[in-house]
């Protein structure tokens, strides 16, 4: 339903579409996942907005965050290291 809206609506605005490319409502529905699991969204709730039956199919839209990865580093600033730049 939402992809031929999505679709219907590009095309009237002369958006070229190639597959891949980031403009279908499937990308649309993964960065709107995105975004809610990086703003703290729980899981279950994100799960829900796209209309997901299993919450496995959520696990997709978790990314990587860089902030939260660095909390769970442990500090290396007092190892010394052998390669210069590291």
């Amino acid at each position: 339903m939402g992809a031929g809206i999505m679709d219907r609506y590009r095309e009237k605005s002369g958006i070229q579409h190639e597959p891949g490319d980031g403009k279908s409502f499937h990308a649309f529905r993964r960065t709107v996942g995105m975004g809610l699991a990086r703003a703290g969204v729980p899981l279950p709730l994100v799960s829900q907005i796209p209309g997901h039956r299993s919450i496995d199919s959520t696990k997709q839209y978790i990314p990587l965050n860089d902030e939260m990865l660095r909390i769970c580093c442990m500090d290396m600033s007092e190892y010394e290291t052998r390669k210069e730049g590291l």
